[in-house]
């Protein structure tokens, strides 16, 4: 997630503006300390440009 952000230019508070998920949570993310909600994984999905896979497939 870091890599397409910083790709993208944005800092995590223009992510936390962009998806609605706060920016400590994000930066967890970002850490490995948090996981995503499915809705947030779409939304950081469609805000990075980018896809996901479920299960590894």
């Amino acid at each position: 997630m870091k890599a397409a952000r910083l790709a993208k230019g944005l800092t995590l508070k223009d992510l936390d503006a962009l998806t609605g998920i706060p920016y400590s949570r994000l930066s967890r993310i970002e850490g490995g300390r948090d996981n995503p909600t499915f809705d947030g994984l779409v939304r950081l999905a469609v805000t990075l440009d980018t896809t996901f896979a479920i299960g590894g497939y």
